[in-house]
Formats: C-alpha cells, sequence, structure tokens
C-alpha cells in the first residue's frame, strides 16, 4: 500500500514538474494573475464587491465591454486601461500557444510521431504489401477494435493506401522505444511483416520481451527462417513467398486445387479436395 502511494507521489511530482515548466502554463499563470489583480483592485477603488469586481475584470479583459460596469474614478480608469492592454496581451498569446499546441498536435499524428494507448488492439509492424492485405483482411472480417500500424516509411506512402481507422506509428521497427508508442505491452495480436528476416527475427523478440502472452504472427520471406523466426518467439510463422511459388505452380498442374496449411515446422498440406481433407484427419 505503502508503496503504491509512493509511486503515485512521484507520477504527481513528474506531472507537475513538466506542467511548470510548460509555456502555455506560465500564460495561463499570468492571465489569472492579471486578472486576480485587476479584479481586487478594482472593487477596491470603485467601493464595489469583489465577486463583482472579477466579473468587470474578465469581461475587461476579454475584451467583451458589456458596459454594465464602469469605473466612476480617475483611478478606478487607470486600473481599466491597464487591464485592457494586459487583457489584449495575455489572451492574445493565450490562444495563440493554445492553438499552436492544437496544430502541433494534430501534425505530429499525421506524421506518425505520437503515443498510442489502448488495450487488446493489433499491432501490425512494419509496412509491406502483406501487411496492407492483413490490415484490409481483418476490416473486411469485421474487426472494429483498434489496429496500430509501425513502420519506418513515411505516413505519407501509408496513407495513399486508404485504410481505414489505422493509427500509424513512425520509427525503427526493431526498437524497444518504437514498440512501447505503441503500446505493444497492451495489444492482443501482432502481425510481424518487414522485408527482411533479420528485422523480423528482431521484432519478434522485442515484441515478446514487451508481451510475453500476445499472440505473434509473422511473415518469413525465406523458407529456412521459419524455424529461426518460431524461436524468437512467433506463435504463426507463413512463408508467403514459398506458399506463394508452390501455389502458382500447383495451379498450373492441378486447377481448381483445394487448400493448403502451412506447419510451424514450415512444411505446407496440400489438399485436393474437402474429401482429401477429411480424409487426412481421419
Amino acid at each position: 500500500m505503502i508503496h503504491a502511494v509512493v509511486i503515485i507521489v512521484r507520477k504527481l511530482r513528474y506531472l507537475l514538474k513538466r506542467v511548470i515548466h510548460d509555456i502555455l502554463f506560465d500564460i495561463l499563470a499570468v492571465v489569472v494573475v492579471v486578472w486576480l489583480v485587476s479584479g481586487i483592485s478594482f472593487s477596491l477603488v470603485e467601493k464595489v464587491d469583489i465577486f463583482t469586481g472579477l466579473y468587470w475584470a474578465l469581461v475587461t479583459m476579454a475584451t467583451v465591454g458589456y458596459g454594465d460596469i464602469t469605473p466612476q474614478t480617475p483611478t478606478g480608469k487607470l486600473i481599466a486601461s491597464l487591464t485592457i492592454v494586459a487583457g489584449i496581451v495575455t489572451f492574445t498569446a493565450l490562444v495563440s500557444v493554445g492553438a499552436g499546441r492544437i496544430v502541433e498536435s494534430a501534425e505530429r499524428k499525421r506524421l506518425g510521431y505520437i503515443n498510442y494507448r489502448g488495450k487488446k488492439h493489433i499491432v501490425v509492424i512494419g509496412w509491406t504489401p502483406a501487411a496492407e492485405a492483413a490490415i484490409r483482411e481483418l476490416r473486411m472480417r469485421g474487426f472494429r477494435g483498434d489496429i496500430v500500424l509501425v513502420t519506418e516509411k513515411p505516413s505519407a506512402v501509408v496513407r495513399e493506401a486508404r485504410l481505414e481507422d489505422v493509427t500509424i506509428i513512425r520509427g525503427d521497427i526493431t526498437r524497444i522505444d518504437t514498440l512501447l508508442r505503441a503500446d505493444v505491452p497492451h495489444a492482443s495480436m501482432v502481425i510481424v511483416s518487414t522485408d527482411d528476416d533479420a528485422k523480423t527475427v528482431l521484432a519478434v523478440l522485442a515484441v515478446k520481451a514487451l508481451n510475453p502472452h500476445a499472440r505473434i504472427v509473422a511473415e518469413a520471406l525465406h523458407p529456412e527462417n521459419v524455424q529461426l523466426i518460431h524461436k524468437a518467439g512467433a506463435d504463426i510463422v507463413v512463408a508467403t513467398r514459398h506458399l506463394g511459388g508452390r501455389m502458382l505452380a500447383n495451379s498450373l498442374i492441378e486447377p481448381g486445387t483445394g487448400k493448403r496449411y502451412v506447419k510451424k515446422d514450415g512444411s505446407v498440406l496440400l489438399f485436393c479436395s474437402s474429401k482429401c481433407e477429411k480424409n487426412y484427419k481421419l
């Protein structure tokens, strides 16, 4: 219990330090100080209650100027003049910095430099034709959860595919910090499809270290690497090029061929018909 409280306190201190060093927080603090000083000063000089003074200060700083409360003394008019100037400067700075933050956040998301947070999502590592086909197949089969794509390629290249509801994380697909940005520790399934089997092995090892319980499906470009990718931690490995070549050849020899299955050892089971498949299971 005490350990949990200590962790919470540390996180709050860390967040507080980040907020204090944030320019937006600094500007907001200046706005509040100007509002309080102007409101209190106006209430003392014009002999009105504190709430009326604060209301007047807020309306004046925002340059709304309803005119329901006006300064009657020279000192009050001086306070009003200073409040108007301070209000224009601080409110303009606050709006400009806030709008800049929104635009910056949208741009970072567009480029893929964001931190995703979620649970039970699917992470696709690598941008290849197989990865694109897998994402489309997931959507076609009715998966409506979050799909996070981790890629080293520019996000503009990925967006040309016009995939629906896919969060893009750009970075080195073999680095732990990149995978953490995709929240791999809370993913339910991971698909690894790269243009290099060595990268696939490193990515599978990194995923397994972050999330030992996630189901990992990986693509092997070369059949001899299937066992290696399995040993790295992948639950299922598909030798796509090898399988595609066999399917092409078999389609020439036996048109209308039935189903094919790829086993963990890389071997392929080929059934010419549903009857053959049933006989095999018997």
